[in-house]
């Protein structure tokens, strides 16, 4: 009886593993050209059981040694893309000696061709960014989730959509800045985030109110007077 802090006014905590999938969701609605191209790809080497036994030889003749398995997305999942590419580009050379060894993975792209070295470099940026927030996203997702684990995702995201918003990948930047839209609405405003997770980590003995500040100023570097105020 009576035990709730504040009258039960901080009770409810959205859950972080939802938001985080908004965001990255919100970047990634525009796909990119690049990414199209590969799901294309891998979607023409698992059409059948032919042209799936031709690509292993591909793969053994650029001697990839690589165990992953091709798997293609699922629209209204982001980190299936993530996985869909983070396989498919370790895999590049095998689809390059296809165009020679199978005259209709070529065709099966008309006009517009099989992905390009551009595209393959366009699709290791994006792995490389997107496994921050797949990382992310399983540890919210963990069984056990402290309040001070929780606000050190929340700094650590919205720092890195900081520093890939200036990234000169234009591509990433733009992504990024979407992205970073979405984190606004939902954890950008003081309003709309349950302050005990702040004081989640300011009871920490290994972190504290300096920690606290520290966090937020480079969170907010750009706006010193919001940091201040919060």
């Amino acid at each position: 009886m009576n035990g709730l802090v504040m009258d039960r006014q901080y009770l409810h905590v959205r859950c972080c593993a939802h938001v985080l999938n908004l965001v990255v969701e919100e970047g990634m609605k525009d796909h990119h050209l690049s990414i199209t191209s590969v799901r294309n790809a891998v979607r023409f080497v698992r059409s059948s059981s032919g042209t799936t036994a031709k690509f292993k030889e591909c793969v053994s003749f650029a001697g990839i040694t690589c165990k992953k398995l091709l798997c293609l997305d699922i629209s209204t999942r982001w980190n299936s893309t993530y996985l869909m590419l983070d396989a498919a580009e370790k895999y590049e050379p095998a689809f390059e000696k296809l165009i020679d060894e199978d005259s209709s993975y070529k065709d099966c792209f008309g006009n517009v061709g099989p992905p390009t070295v551009e595209d393959w470099e366009n699709v290791r940026a994006f792995v490389r960014f997107l496994k921050f927030f797949y990382d992310a996203t399983k540890l919210f997702s963990a069984s056990q989730q402290s309040a001070y684990t929780a606000f050190h995702q929340m700094s650590t995201i919205l720092c890195e959509l900081n520093a890939s918003s200036l990234n000169l990948n234009t591509v990433l930047a733009d992504m990024a800045k979407d992205m970073q839209k979405k984190y606004d609405k939902y954890w950008g405003n003081v309003a709309t985030i349950n302050q005990l997770l702040y004081f989640g980590v300011i009871l920490d003995p290994r972190y504290k109110m300096r920690y606290m500040k520290w966090s937020l100023e480079g969170m907010y570097a750009g706006n010193s007077d919001f940091a201040t105020k919060l």
